[in-house]
């Protein structure tokens, strides 16, 4: 045991690097030097990754020396593995198609909706487009009723399921608006073609 700065330190010769032990305040708190960059950092999961069969739990290379390999690697993987990883996110996207449009919403609008409010109000459409009455599957629109900018909020009381060709008719438009304006191009084409 050699002495730093009036603190034991312990060489650990096993796995080539210094694990410092002093005391602040009544805690034994542990430091440990990355044996890449050098650099002494608090031996913990914040800046070290898990490792089991390490004596002290944790990698001998900091975080930021072992990013760059775990990017690597999961990037070689990706790329190997790039139809079944694709596959499979698109499976799981269609079967929890409710869960994934709640959690694209909520980081959207800054909302708290959940998967179980989405499946409560599709079902209560009887699954079928509020405006024109088609029958909808996963890859339907969830819409504002009253749109954000003329006040309308992004609550589930204002939401509903459109199919894709009604919510992109109606644009920004309340659906009252939407649904007249709907009935006079209709009424003015029915007028020209007699």
């Amino acid at each position: 045991m050699v002495s730093w700065g009036g603190s034991p330190v312990k060489k650990d010769t096993t796995r080539n690097h210094k694990i410092l032990t002093f005391s602040k305040r009544g805690l034994m708190l542990k430091n440990k030097v990355c044996t890449k960059c050098k650099v002494n950092y608090p031996a913990t999961v914040e800046y070290f990754y898990r490792h089991s069969t390490h004596k002290d739990g944790l990698r001998s290379q900091c975080k930021k020396c072992r990013k760059p390999y775990y990017k690597r690697q999961h990037s070689e993987y990706y790329q190997k593995h790039k139809e079944t990883y694709n596959l499979h996110k698109r499976l799981y996207k269609e079967k929890h198609w409710l869960r994934v449009r709640a959690s694209q919403w909520n980081t959207l609008y800054s909302s708290s909706l959940t998967e179980h409010q989405l499946k409560e109000l599709f079902e209560n459409q009887d699954t079928l487009c509020t405006l024109c009455g088609i029958v909808l599957n996963s890859h339907c629109h969830l819409d504002h009723i009253v749109p954000r900018c003329l006040g309308g909020q992004s609550k589930i009381n204002n939401l509903q399921f459109l199919c894709e060709k009604c919510n992109k008719g109606k644009n920004k438009w309340p659906v009252e608006d939407y649904i007249n304006h709907c009935e006079r191009v209709f009424n003015f084409n029915k007028q020209r073609t007699e």
